[in-house]
């Protein structure tokens, strides 16, 4: 009778032949490379390098030697010894724009932005010059005998516009001016935030306003919107400002007729 053999032992797997068999072996992790402990830092922005164009909260004030002109300071000292802008203004007859807000500290710098009146409506146009940037909006009332103005803008380089309501306030965020009891609210339309305040001074005559950034808008919306922010109330202010003095020079010529 003849012997039950044992089977014949496997035989060895065989790799593809266009693969290495060596590679069966392989850590398939082998050759990844572990991040560094200490990831190099981004470079740090240049010394004095600032992403916004105004300070948070700041002041107009006359501007020395003028009778119409502003400067923008952090105080009153600040603004005749270290203004940061220069606002000149010009009448009807003028070539200039009845606004403008200049990008340095002097008078003959090129303009930041400009605003111009109608002669018989309330509408202030405005533009905005920021390096090669030209944006142009206007600032309108919202109904006839409203007190409310607005302007569209757009807000980003896909063309995404957004509307900005100023309205007059006695509200928390003017009070926390510490200015006079008068002043007023930027609205942002889409979600009804506060997203800027603006007050008239408590007394004396070389200030003339104080406006405030709130929150954090100005990270969202950019420097095209801060310069919008800044002569849209400028163009408000200049015009209120001329409205004054008209309705006093009326008064002036009502009373020597009258004599």
């Amino acid at each position: 009778m003849g012997r039950l053999m044992p089977p014949d032992p496997p035989l060895p797997e065989q790799a593809p032949n266009n693969v290495d068999s060596r590679l069966k072996s392989r850590d398939p992790f082998r050759d990844i490379v572990a991040p560094p402990k200490h990831p190099t830092p981004l470079p740090s922005p240049a010394p004095g390098y600032s992403p916004f164009v105004f300070p948070k909260a700041f002041g107009f004030y006359h501007a020395t030697g003028s009778f119409s002109d502003l400067v923008v300071a952090l105080s009153s000292d600040n603004s005749r010894s270290q203004p940061q802008y220069y606002i000149s203004t010009h009448g009807s007859f003028s070539s200039q724009p009845d606004v403008i807000l200049h990008s340095s500290p002097r008078d003959n710098s090129p303009p930041l932005a400009t605003a111009d009146f109608h002669s018989f409506s309330s509408t202030i146009d405005f533009s905005i010059h920021i390096g090669t940037i030209r944006i142009t909006s206007a600032l309108k009332k919202k109904e006839a005998f409203s007190n409310t103005f607005a302007f569209t803008l757009p807000i980003d380089f896909n063309g995404c516009e957004e509307t900005f309501e100023w309205k007059k306030s006695h509200g928390n965020e003017v009070r926390a001016l510490n200015g006079g009891h008068r002043g007023m609210k930027l609205v942002r339309v889409k979600d009804g935030k506060i997203v800027v305040a603006w007050s008239t001074p408590s007394n004396g005559t070389h200030k003339k306003g104080k406006m405030e950034f709130l929150g954090g808008c100005r990270e969202e919306l950019g420097q095209v919107w801060e310069v919008a922010v800044v002569i849209s109330v400028l163009g408000l202010m200049e015009s209120g400002r001329r409205s004054r003095n008209g309705a006093m020079g009326a008064a002036g010529v009502a009373g020597g007729a009258a004599c």
